[in-house]
């Protein structure tokens, strides 16, 4: 084992041993707990103690060590500062030579060794018992007794406490955060795009005046069609849908290419090194700006006066991949060409490969799962209200947005991306979700499980072994903290279409729940 190697799991054994040591102060009954399973682990009983260091009169009247110093042997030199072993009292660990810590010299080591007897072993193996496998999971029962939801949760109901300050992983930034940051910003100015022709649409058919933009385009400096409505009103709404289609997948192309290179940090991209993952997901981003481009000249240019007759997502698109990723990745995409054409039948062959890169990443819920999932109460049947998850969100975020429920950027990306044929159910499920809430800040001390029990919704938390394989799917970052999405509803069972999840934190200190998911099923240490 190289010298480097050795001194740095030696300074991460330290590390641990003040970790123990701090346990030992704030919980102890962890420590215990941690004592007893590492003890059955590595085969011992855990009695052993260590000797005190014997005193000098002890020294003398002990017989010759294994050390390599014998009766005719010279009498040793007393060591210096810079030769002695470090002491296992200061680092909590086996003492480590002082060859490893001070670099040594190899002359000094080669003389060491020749003066110790051939027939002298350096050291007496220790004496392992044999495993025992009962012992091993009595520790592990007792271990898991502390933690009912999973190892590191801190809390007795995995997730329904206030998070910690520190985040959990913190790894220094990786060298894709700043293009994850940017495929992030511009699904959001085509999501923003997608529900305001969404928003028009209905207004139109419901004969409302049509509502104003959200503003998230102007504060960007992006130019934006719609900004005049006469523009939207003279289109046909079949045209509308089109478009809004065409947005939606831009944005979820967005989110493949974010979601790959923040789960691929530090791998090297470019000069050859871009593998075909990547290079899809980005040539379904520019299919999809093209797809809009080509909607955009065919529909609304006519309409508009000389030097807008552009989209101001679309170009924001194509910018960025044709002046940064393009170069960066060292690839070349098709559909980039002005006289290029993109036509509808393009989007359904872009979003079925979509489709398939959602399945690598967070595959559909096993069959069995359907014992599991919350059924649908008896007393409520859909009344066809909403047409998307997206709708139903959107709808209980102004119902309910503010003191009871919070619904972040997350959450609204995965009901975008949602196929659950059955909106009505989730918007059900947070109309009792409010309930609770607010049930809970009127100073009833009652078990949020439970309650939403009594709404016909079975609740439960991940398993600590999900929430540690699957560790960037089931944690987030929310108001400068990490917190953990363990707490879950699921609609529906099979696939899919047909079964969706809800994931949320409960924020006990302003006693609200905070929207972190609400869409496809995550994956599961059984996926």
């Amino acid at each position: 084992m190289p010298p480097e190697e050795k001194i740095d799991r030696t300074g991460r054994a330290a590390q641990v041993a003040r970790l123990f040591a701090q346990l030992a102060e704030e919980r102890p009954a962890v420590l215990d707990a941690l004592h007893a399973l590492l003890s059955a682990l590595c085969g011992c009983d855990g009695r052993a103690r260590a000797e005190p260091a014997p005193t000098p009169c002890e020294e003398a009247e002990r017989p010759p060590s294994h050390h390599g110093v014998t009766a005719d042997s010279p009498s040793p030199q007393p060591p210096c500062t810079e030769t002695a072993p470090v002491s296992a009292d200061e680092t909590g660990i086996d003492a480590v030579p002082a060859s490893v810590a001070t670099g040594m010299s190899v002359a000094s080591d080669t003389r060491r060794a020749a003066a110790m007897p051939p027939t002298t072993p350096a050291f007496d193996p220790p004496v392992r018992e044999p495993f025992d496998e009962t012992k091993a999971e009595t520790s592990m029962q007792m271990l898991r007794s502390l933690f009912p939801d999973g190892f590191g949760s801190g809390s007795p109901r995995g997730g329904l406490t206030a998070p910690s300050q520190l985040p959990a992983r913190d790894c220094g930034p990786g060298r894709w955060d700043d293009d994850a940051r940017v495929a992030r910003e511009l699904s959001g100015f085509a999501r923003a795009q997608a529900s305001r022709l969404r928003s028009i649409r209905r207004a139109r058919h419901e004969g409302r005046a049509i509502p104003q933009a959200n503003g998230l385009l102007a504060r960007h400096l992006v130019d934006d069609w719609l900004a005049d409505p006469s523009v939207a009103a003279a289109l046909d709404p079949k045209d509308l849908r089109e478009a809004e289609r065409w947005y939606r997948t831009a944005m979820s192309a967005s989110l493949e290419i974010a979601d790959w290179l923040e789960g691929h940090s530090e791998t090297p991209l470019g000069e050859g090194y871009t593998p075909d993952t990547l290079h899809d997901r980005l040539q379904c981003l520019a299919t999809a700006q093209k797809g809009l481009c080509t909607w955009f000249d065919d529909h609304v240019a006519h309409a508009l006066p000389p030097g807008l007759q552009c989209c101001g997502v679309q170009l924001r698109i194509y910018q960025q991949l044709a002046h940064v990723w393009t170069k960066n990745f060292r690839t070349k995409l098709d559909h980039m060409r002005r006289d290029q054409r993109v036509i509808n039948e393009a989007r359904a062959a872009v979003d079925r490969a979509l489709l398939g890169f959602e399945l690598e990443s967070a595959p559909a819920e096993p069959k069995n799962q359907s014992s599991e999932s919350s059924p649908v109460p008896a007393n409520r049947h859909s009344t066809d209200r909403f047409d998307t998850v997206a709708e139903a969100l959107e709808a209980a975020e102004s119902a309910f947005s503010g003191t009871s429920l919070v619904f972040t950027d997350r959450a609204r990306e995965s009901s975008e991306r949602s196929a659950f044929r059955r909106p009505d159910e989730a918007y059900a499920f947070f109309e009792a979700l409010h309930v609770v809430a607010t049930t809970l800040a009127s100073g009833t001390h009652g078990d949020p499980h439970a309650l939403l029990q009594a709404h016909g919704f079975h609740s439960k938390p991940s398993h600590h072994l999900t929430m540690a394989r699957h560790h960037r799917f089931y944690h987030m970052r929310y108001d400068g903290r990490e917190i953990d999405l363990s707490q879950h509803v699921t609609l529906g069972s099979r696939n899919q279409n047909t079964c969706m999840s809800i994931h949320w934190w409960h924020d006990s200190e302003r006693r609200r729940f905070v929207i972190g998911h609400c869409g496809k099923h995550l994956p599961n240490t059984r996926t």
